[in-house]
């Protein structure tokens, strides 16, 4: 089994300072432990902010090292190049078929960072809602390959499927809340925020819309959360978070947003979320709603968690093998779930609870499925 991933407190204080002068140009300070921070930034697909803010200070780096930046830098600046045509071709074909996406995470959020290249590339997510969800997806297979046809995927969110070298999503929900009576409250917020107020953002010749900024900001936040609920949150997300409620924060009703947290019942999670931004990333304390340093106990140890699992759960599952027969495999898979939700119950209890029965219906659902199809 892999050694548990745990970066030492000067290097946590060290990638944060680094991340900060990327986002706001703050002092850079000392780095004392330049590998362990980079480990740390690989770990948190933060590699294009820490990156260059190395080389816009002027850090003494190895020549291999300086190599290893700028080779990374250019592969990601031409990533997303290759995301934005093959954005422009998804949004193109929809139009087409009379209709209108909603950009989420992503692109949409790379463009509020000081500069979008830095930020590492994902999915393009694209809401159309469920009355358009069937058309759309079928718009999408026009564009994909046999094999790509043939391998693409659907769940009760979204479809999935690559065009080209980049996967696309088609969303007919933006989020599923795991409590299922605040899902419909939080459904009218979505469908009011992907539907009037939206911000278009250029993408090469074309404009796409990005969700009204006050949903977003929920919206953001929300998978942000439900990413460290369910497998593992990278720093990425997070940056995404911090950098949208600055730079729409004129545009962002706080007093709306504020009703959203309260009315789900996410003041808690927010609240910690809320601590982590200001006071490890930056965020100046107006520019997020309902800031409360009283939860910064929980918030040290929600972000202790983030460090050491990595985005989406990558230094967790290192080293960790899954059973080739389906049901231990299943069995295996819960236990994992177990151990996890245990330890982040001490922080969150009521939300760690509610998630854990919705994993737990979602899965012995997937067996029945899988079992009736001849799957499992």
């Amino acid at each position: 089994m892999a050694k548990r991933y745990i970066p030492s407190p000067q290097t946590v204080e060290t990638y944060f300072n680094i991340v900060r002068n990327a986002l706001w140009g703050t002092p850079l300070g000392e780095i004392p432990s330049l590998y362990d921070v980079l480990k740390l930034a690989e770990v948190q697909r933060t590699r294009g902010l820490v990156y260059q803010s190395l080389l816009d200070c002027k850090f003494p780096i190895e020549e291999k090292v300086f190599s290893v930046f700028d080779d990374f830098l250019l592969r990601t600046a031409y990533t997303h190049g290759i995301q934005d045509q093959v954005m422009v071709k998804a949004v193109t074909a929809l139009r087409s078929a009379g209709i209108e996406p909603v950009l989420l995470k992503g692109e949409g959020n790379a463009r509020n960072y000081p500069n979008n290249l830095l930020r590492e590339c994902g999915d393009i997510d694209l809401y159309v809602g469920e009355k358009n969800y069937e058309a759309a997806c079928r718009a999408m297979r026009e564009l994909a390959s046999s094999k790509d046809v043939e391998d693409s995927s659907s769940t009760d969110k979204h479809y999935h499927i690559k065009v080209g070298a980049i996967t696309v999503e088609i969303h007919r929900f933006t989020h599923i809340f795991d409590v299922a009576s605040m899902d419909p409250l939080y459904q009218k917020y979505s469908a009011e925020g992907t539907s009037a107020g939206l911000v278009p953002i250029d993408v090469e010749k074309i404009k796409v819309n990005t969700p009204e900024p006050t949903f977003n900001a929920f919206f953001v936040f929300i998978h942000a959360w439900h990413h460290f609920l369910s497998e593992g949150l990278g720093m990425r997300h997070m940056c995404d978070w911090v950098t949208l409620l600055h730079n729409r924060r004129d545009l962002i009703d706080k007093e709306k947003l504020s009703e959203m947290i309260l009315s789900l019942g996410m003041e808690i999670p927010w609240k910690v979320f809320a601590f982590i931004a200001v006071e490890k990333l930056g965020l100046p304390k107006e520019d997020v709603p309902l800031y409360d340093p009283s939860v910064a106990d929980k918030a040290e140890a929600t972000l202790s968690i983030i460090l050491e699992e990595g985005n989406f759960g990558t230094e967790r599952k290192k080293g960790k093998k899954r059973s080739a027969n389906y049901y231990i495999g299943k069995a295996q898979s819960l236990l994992s779930y177990i151990r996890r939700d245990a330890r982040i119950a001490k922080i969150f209890p009521g939300e760690t609870g509610h998630h854990f029965f919705f994993v737990l219906v979602r899965g012995f659902r997937q067996v029945w499925l899988d079992k009736t199809e001849g799957n499992g």
